[in-house]
């Protein structure tokens, strides 16, 4: 999957012709906290992921890669114990 840098994220921006604060906004990711990784502050894996099946080549790959990462819970949730 590919990780995106700051640069590539402006990139995309442009050519979905929205700025980077909507782009932020869209993922629901505070803008100050965006401009930080379009600066250099490193990016969550979750949120590479998260761009990457939106706005990557390959979202299926993305999604491939995320499902293999995760793991089934020890042991079930008692139904009566999930808050409604």
């Amino acid at each position: 999957m590919k990780n995106f840098k700051g640069r590539e994220i402006r990139q995309l921006c442009k050519a979905l012709d929205i700025s980077t604060q909507e782009f932020w906004q869209r993922l629901g990711v505070p803008y100050v906290n965006g401009r930080g990784y379009e600066n250099g502050t490193p990016m969550p894996q979750y949120l590479q992921t998260l761009i990457a099946v939106a706005y990557g080549d390959n979202p299926d790959e993305a999604v491939a890669e995320l499902r293999a990462g995760l793991k089934p819970p020890a042991r079930a949730i008692p139904y009566e114990l999930i808050p409604m």
